[in-house]
């Protein structure tokens, strides 16, 4: 992990790397603390921050 901001964090990976990150990052995010209602999930990709923007 290089940044962690608010609710958002930039990984840093190394090739083939990114389908079972991304599933780990969705997985801890989304149940990081019991609530009623689901919390959603987004992932961005892209060379910087700006580019994985979505």
């Amino acid at each position: 992990m290089l940044l962690q901001v608010h609710d958002e964090v930039v990984l840093e990976l190394a090739p083939g790397e990114r389908e079972p990150v991304e599933a780990l990052v969705r997985r801890e995010m989304a149940d990081a603390y019991p609530l009623r209602a689901p919390l959603d999930v987004s992932v961005g990709v892209g060379t910087d921050w700006e580019t994985a923007a979505h």
